[in-house]
Order: C-alpha cells, then sequence, then structure tokens
C-alpha cells in the first residue's frame, strides 16, 4: 500500500463513509481525547532526571533499544507491577537524549475511544492517541519510536496490528515497543478479520526471565539493578535512622522477588518500617539475615505485602476466592507444581489468571507453555490467601506423619525428578536438588486432593522455620538433599535446638527429616524420626533406609510413577 503523507488513503475514505462520526461528521476535526486516555503526550520530552529511588537500568534499557532498531517491532509482556510501564518510560528518555533527531511517541492504550470503533484505521487510533490531526496517515513512514503502554487493549483494533505493525520491516520507517501485561493479538486480530493474522517471532518477545536469545533483556531486574535499587532506596530513608539490610539479607531478598519491581520494592519498605528490626536502625547497625528471616517468616510479614498496593496488583483476593471454589482449585494446583500447563480457554481459571496477571506465561525449555507465579513472594502471598480445607486432614487414612510421608513418596513422579524443573516461580529455572522438596509438596496434593501442607512454616514462636508443616494435625516436615548438613537439620530438633520450643509448648507433636539422596548412607545415628529416601540413578525406583542404614520394612525398591 502506498501512504501518501498528510492525505488520507482510499481505503480510510471508504472506511469513513461507511461509520460517519455521531457529531457532525467530525473524524476530520481535531480529536477528543480524555486524560485518562493518554499517559504521555506524544513528543513530550521526558524528563531527564529521574526519581531518586529509580534505578536507571542503563544496561537493559540500551540492549532493548538496540533489539528495537534491529527487529522494528518488539512486545515486551510481563503480569502487573513487573516495571513495564517504569521501562517503557526509561526507554522514551533514553532514545530522546541518545538520538533527540527521531521523534518519539509514547502513548497509553485506553479501553476505549470516543467515536471511534475496533474496526476504526490505525491513522485515527494513533492520531487520536498522539493529538495529532486526523488527516495525517504518514505513521509508517515516522523515523521514530511508538512506544506502546497497556497494548493487551490494542489486540482488538485490527487495523494497528494488520495494516501498520504487520507490514513495518527492519531498517526503514517507524519502530515500535508494545508493552502488555498478557497475551498476543494474533488470536484477537483472526476474530475481527479475515486476513492471516500476526505473530511474532521468538526474537521479537521479551519477558519475565531472560533467555538464549536475550541474555541480557527481561523485565525483571538483574542482579546488578537489583543492588542498585536497595541502595537509592536505602539512601532515600535517611541517615537519623539508616536502614542496612546486610550483603546476606539482600542475596535472601533477590531470592525471594527474582528482581520482580513492585516485590522489591515492597519487601524494602516493609522491613524499613518494621518494629521488629527498628532496633538495628537505631544503632545504624547492618540487619543480619537471622533476625530479618525471624520476621518474614511470619504472617504479620505477609499481611503487609497484601497491604502493598503495587505489589498487590499482581495477586488474587479474598474476595475473587470466596465466590470462585474452581479457582480456589485451579491455584492449589498452581501452588502445590510451581506452575501450571493448559489451554487458557475463555472462562476457564487458566484464562481468569493469565489476563488479570496473577500467573505470567513463559516457555519451558522445551518450548511448550507453561504458566507461573510473578515471583517466589507471589507465591507464598497466594499460598496464604487460600482458604482452609473445609474437609478435615483424613488422620484415620494417615494416623502418623511418617505413614502419611510414606504415602506421599509414593506419589512421587520419576519424570518430575528425572528432568530439570520446566519453570518456577518467576520464570527461573529450577536446580535438580530443589525438585526433591517440590515434588513433596505436589505429591502431597495430589494424594490429598486439597492444600493442606504450608511451605516456610515459622508457627508462633518465630524460631526458625521448616520447609512444610500441616498444622491441623500440628506435623512439620524438614527436607534435605544428599546429606546436606545432616548434623546441623538433626539439632533443630534436639533439647537446645531452636524447633524444641514449638515441641515443648505442644506446637508440634510429631516430625520428621527426610534426606533425598543418589547413595546409601553409611553413618548410622539411632534416630527414629530420620529417614534417608535413596533413589536409582535414572529416578525409576527409590528406596527408603532408617537412620540405622537398614531398610525400611516395604518400601524397598518402590517404583516411582510416570
Amino acid at each position: 500500500m502506498i501512504v501518501v503523507r498528510n492525505q488520507l488513503p482510499l481505503h480510510h475514505l471508504l472506511w469513513l463513509l461507511h461509520h460517519p462520526d455521531p457529531v457532525n461528521n467530525s473524524l476530520l476535526l481535531a480529536p477528543r481525547c480524555q486524560t485518562n486516555q493518554v499517559r504521555c503526550s506524544a513528543r513530550s520530552p521526558p524528563r531527564k532526571r529521574l526519581p531518586e529511588t529509580f534505578t536507571e537500568r542503563n544496561l537493559t534499557v540500551t540492549a532493548l533499544w538496540d533489539l528495537i532498531k534491529r527487529r522494528q517491532v518488539v512486545h515486551i509482556r510481563g503480569t502487573p507491577a513487573t516495571g513495564k510501564s517504569t521501562l517503557a518510560h526509561l526507554l522514551a528518555r533514553h532514545v530522546s537524549i541518545l538520538e533527540p533527531g527521531l521523534e518519539v511517541y509514547h502513548l497509553c492504550w485506553p479501553e476505549s475511544f470516543d467515536y471511534l470503533s475496533k474496526s476504526a484505521p490505525y491513522s485515527y487510533l494513533l492520531n487520536n492517541l498522539a493529538r495529532r490531526s486526523q488527516d495525517r496517515d504518514d505513521w509508517m513512514d515516522i523515523d521514530g519510536l511508538l512506544i506502546i503502554d497497556e497494548a493487551q487493549a490494542s489486540y482488538r483494533y485490527s487495523s494497528l496490528w494488520n495494516d501498520l505493525i504487520k507490514f513495518l520491516e527492519p531498517g526503514f520507517g517507524l519502530r515500535v515497543a508494545l508493552f502488555s501485561s498478557y497475551g498476543s493479538a494474533s488470536a484477537l486480530v483472526q476474530e475481527a478479520s479475515t486476513l492471516t493474522p500476526l505473530k511474532l517471532n521468538s526474537n521479537q518477545r521479551i519477558s519475565l526471565k531472560r533467555s538464549a536469545e536475550h541474555p541480557d533483556l527481561c523485565l525483571l531486574l538483574s542482579h546488578d539493578e537489583f543492588h542498585d535499587l536497595v541502595y537509592r532506596r536505602c539512601q532515600s530513608y535517611g541517615d537519623s535512622q539508616p536502614f542496612r539490610p546486610s550483603a546476606e539479607l539482600i542475596e535472601h531478598l533477590f531470592g525471594m522477588t527474582q528482581g520482580h519491581a513492585a516485590a522489591s520494592a515492597c519487601v524494602l519498605e516493609i522491613l524499613s518500617e518494621s518494629k521488629e528490626l527498628r532496633c538495628f536502625r537505631r544503632r545504624a547497625l547492618p540487619i543480619p539475615l537471622v533476625n530479618a528471616i525471624k520476621f518474614i517468616q511470619t504472617d504479620k510479614f505477609l499481611k503487609a505485602a497484601l497491604n502493598y498496593a503495587k505489589f498487590a496488583r499482581g495477586l488474587v483476593s479474598e474476595e475473587v476466592l470466596q465466590k470462585m471454589p474452581d479457582l480456589v482449585k485451579f491455584l492449589q494446583t498452581a501452588v502445590s507444581q510451581n506452575f501450571v500447563s493448559g489451554d487458557p480457554a475463555p472462562g476457564t481459571p487458566l484464562e481468569l489468571c493469565y489476563r488479570n496477571g496473577w500467573l505470567q506465561a513463559e516457555l519451558s525449555s522445551d518450548d511448550s507453555t507453561v504458566y507461573v507465579f510473578a515471583s517466589p513472594l507471589h507465591r507464598r502471598c497466594t499460598e496464604f490467601l487460600l482458604p482452609q480445607p473445609s474437609v478435615p486432614f483424613p488422620r484415620s487414612l494417615y494416623p502418623t506423619l511418617k505413614a502419611f510421608s510414606f504415602s506421599v513418596l509414593h506419589m512421587f513422579s520419576s519424570v518430575a525428578l528425572n528432568i530439570e524443573a520446566p519453570l518456577s516461580d518467576s520464570a527461573v529455572s529450577r536446580p535438580l536438588e530443589a525438585g526433591y522438596q517440590d515434588e513433596y509438596y505436589r505429591a502431597s496434593f495430589e494424594l490429598l486432593g486439597n492444600l493442606y501442607l504450608k511451605s516456610e512454616w515459622a508457627g508462633t514462636q518465630q524460631t526458625g522455620w521448616v520447609d512444610f508443616a500441616i498444622p491441623s494435625e500440628k506435623w512439620i516436615v524438614e527436607c534435605v538433599r544428599d546429606g546436606d548438613k545432616p548434623k546441623e537439620h538433626i539439632e533443630r530438633f534436639q533439647t537446645t535446638g531452636k524447633y524444641r520450643q514449638w515441641i515443648s509448648n505442644q506446637e508440634v507433636q510429631e516430625f520428621i527429616l527426610l534426606d533425598f539422596r543418589r547413595s546409601i548412607p553409611r553413618k548410622q545415628r539411632g534416630i527414629d524420626w530420620l529417614f534417608h529416601v535413596v533413589f536409582a540413578e535414572d529416578f525409576s525406583s527409590y528406596t527408603v533406609y532408617d537412620s540405622d542404614c537398614k531398610v525400611v520394612p516395604g518400601e524397598s525398591q518402590i517404583a516411582l510413577l510416570r
């Protein structure tokens, strides 16, 4: 299609004849634009100075702009509060400073337009948002950058995708960066048009995680960017009572948040305002990890996180869960497995979670689509929000924690253990050693059909935390891998150990320590609550040994499920 600058093309004139403006046929006049439809006026120069708490993400922004110049169109997807709008602003600022001769349009796509339908030509839509004259149709030829935030709202506007974006070629004309909360235009455009739907290649897509194609590009903050954010946040809290997390605590927080923008800001603010850690601020001392952990593992911390508005945007609400039992069951599965797969068909719990940003779509190592929580903290908060099972724990079937744990082991899957788990929280690939603990959680849900287990349980005494607990039964489960620090874990349950207070106060009545490993242990310990679960090299079977290295009757060469 040949487009003449400043002149309406024929197909736009034909559209105008069939879609007259209801108010005085005024489509060619200056557009009506509500203030809530435009986030940033087109070509208004982005401020050169950022708020002091912003990390500038220079390497990420530079890499993103380089990719846009190579690919012409790039789609950035992430759940709410992952920093999409901030990254869009940083990109506009970067390009305006680096290449001042380029036109930069930074627009926010609205839910609807005044007097413009979903079939309107793209030039009308963009001119409306950019406050340009409606008779201009030069977008394809503009030597510049078009940034569209909230681009998921544009998917049903077929002309934008089929008449503009589809025809942009690398190296010439307009470049486009699309920031979306979910999905792609291909399916929706196909519904609205007889044309072949646009599909962007994987090298044009950026998501939560880094990929082999884009090792320096993702929405989540890198390790260095996270450290920069921590430094800036700490500086903003002032010098009278400085907030100084220790190096070990900073690393733990990065693991909790995986660099998720809102989660990172959330945990830093909660810890900085915590009365439990105020003594360190008063004395200008670094906050040790061990002290912070005692607070982080409490319900009080989780409730504070749920009250942090930006972070909570990526979480389902209690009100929604109360009305939708099917959604509760689905999220129980997601929490127990770390991820879910399937078809997000309209009306399904998966589609609801996907569109609302409670789960993020990512490609796994085998190129299949899986849906994950945006960060480990999102998963933990979702687990906290899920209602307690209405049906009592089936104690008649599993009278002891040992009997229950052995039944859980019978549900282990060789496939899950024999390969790297597809993806976990925030799309971060899981190492093999984490699979044992994940599989215990998944298998227990598979066995019981309900989420009786609580992960990272800390009790009421705040003396530590264990991997799993069944609070209703006062049972706790601790897992180790390949005999990792067994003495340290054993001592926690003994007379002077940090778990002993739970036992003395009857908060815990039964406990078990499971050592998942690939080789038969040699050291005899004489402890009746320690068991070694030894897997075959190919994870086809396992045998359980007691703490004296003797095979537990009935638990030898048990075949794993596939």
